[in-house]
């Protein structure tokens, strides 16, 4: 862990896989699966799983391998359960370390590889979309604004 200049922490995205949640009436609602810029993924059950995709902004800290949350269980199953496991090209996974530094709440963003002008005609083909609601945004800045906004 390290601080910045802000005073808030930056944590390692592997310290955060397999930790685990609570929320804010202090139930343990999983252990963490995945994590993007924008949100974490906790995980529940082994054969019947469900994922909670809770967005950054509801974190209300971390402490000693557990993560808490500023909501209750009831507000983050009416809000944020899916029965889908997270695509594993948008999130930085244990089995999938695709992402190879990720800080969390401040996330490191990677530039592309190739310049804007190599995928112009693809541009309708690669919309992000907001994994509570399924709404498509043009730019990852869209997509952050829309779940500080509307989750």
């Amino acid at each position: 862990m390290a601080s910045d200049p802000a005073g808030s922490i930056k944590i390692d995205a592997v310290q955060l896989i397999d930790g685990r949640v609570y929320t804010l009436d202090g139930v343990d609602i999983g252990t963490i699966y995945a994590v993007n810029k924008d949100f974490i993924v906790v995980k529940n059950g082994i054969i019947n799983s469900h994922f909670y995709y809770i967005p950054v902004d509801n974190i209300q800290k971390w402490n000693n391998g557990k993560l808490w949350l500023k909501t209750t269980k009831q507000n983050v199953k009416k809000d944020y359960e899916k029965d889908s496991a997270p695509d594993p090209s948008a999130y930085y996974m244990k089995e999938n370390p695709r992402h190879h530094e990720t800080y969390f709440p401040s996330f490191v963003v990677i530039p592309p590889k190739t310049s804007p002008q190599a995928h112009e005609g693809e541009r309708d083909q690669h919309k992000l979309e907001c994994d509570l609601c399924h709404a498509s945004f043009r730019t990852q800045s869209e997509l952050t604004f829309h779940i500080d906004k509307m989750h």
